[in-house]
């Protein structure tokens, strides 16, 4: 294996987006996400991938709380950012793009019960939808504490945020929960989720072709 196409997880697994690097542990991504800082670290408060996961993934718990496969799609949508670190937009590469998708299909044959591999893709349209609409609650509360108002993050981030979202992250924050604590939600989630059954009593990847 080239020493170039992989890093060495807090599990000892050899990780990369090629087909003969091995697959993180759910540890190994809820250790790495809790420890990423969103926007750069350029925040008023601490605010991690993971929280921001956490957040994204309540809505569509909220919207859509039969659809088991989404919200284990939403929560994990940035999980690939444990090894890439969370790189704003405007600095992010083709090259990292398509290495953060060959990410994605390890940590979905890792999610999903018989090895699937369109967790993310068939979810994609709700996926960014919920990612935008998190980001912009976020600007508001969580960024840059010159962006003091909905107008301010429209002009930065396309449009402003939603103002049930904007409530919502703020009872988020509210109530203080460990780092730790934080991890073992989150993982538990996902453990949760990948075993519901949907309406047409499937789990998250039964009836992808393997």
């Amino acid at each position: 294996m080239k020493h170039d196409t992989y890093i060495m997880m807090h599990s000892g697994a050899l990780v990369g987006w090629t087909g003969e690097t091995e697959t993180p542990t759910l540890g190994d991504l809820t250790l790495g996400m809790s420890r990423t800082p969103r926007f750069a670290g350029q925040t008023r408060v601490r605010w991690s991938v993971l929280d921001h996961s956490l957040f994204a993934a309540s809505m569509a718990q909220q919207e859509a709380p039969l659809a088991y496969a989404l919200q284990l799609a939403v929560l994990l949508h940035d999980a690939h950012e444990a090894l890439t670190g969370d790189v704003p937009t405007p600095f992010k590469s083709d090259r990292l793009r398509g290495i953060q998708m060959g990410l994605d299909a390890k940590i979905s044959s890792l999610v999903c019960l018989n090895k699937c591999g369109r967790l993310f893709t068939d979810h994609d349209a709700l996926i960014k939808m919920y990612d935008l609409r998190a980001l912009r609650a976020e600007a508001l509360v969580v960024a840059s504490p010159m962006l003091t108002t909905p107008e301010l993050v429209a002009e930065h981030f396309g449009a402003a945020p939603e103002a049930a979202d904007v409530e919502n992250l703020k009872n988020y924050l509210t109530t203080f929960i460990p780092r730790e604590t934080k991890r073992s939600l989150f993982a538990a989630l996902v453990e949760v989720l990948r075993h519901s059954r949907d309406p047409q009593g499937n789990r998250p990847g039964e009836g992808d072709p393997k």
